[in-house]
């Protein structure tokens, strides 16, 4: 109690300095206990909630990926071969050797 009297009246810049100093060291442990361990506390009807925001969001993410893809299929079924390049002649079994030397 002494010590600290004496520093308060005859050295009050480095007892100022040394207070300001702890609680910056005070706040600072308080915050990586914070963040290591306090936030990951949250009550449980807030911990449901994001749990059901995050089905949501994948429920929209398979939708949407649903769609695109029963598209796309949609596409490819719809083409069709070109109608200028059928077979006239009806011996398909021919090779093109000798086709060609007709």
């Amino acid at each position: 109690m002494l010590g600290f009297t004496y520093t308060l009246i005859f050295n009050t810049g480095a007892f100022l300095r040394s207070l300001a100093l702890t609680v910056a060291i005070l706040i600072s442990i308080y915050g990586v206990i914070y963040v290591f361990f306090l936030r990951k506390r949250v009550p449980t009807d807030m911990k449901k909630y994001k749990q059901a925001v995050k089905q949501s969001k994948n429920r929209h993410k398979l939708k949407n990926k649903r769609s695109v893809l029963t598209q796309s299929r949609r596409k490819r079924k719809k083409k069709k071969k070109t109608s200028h390049l059928r077979v006239i002649d009806g011996e398909k079994a021919k090779s093109k050797k000798t086709s060609l030397n007709k």
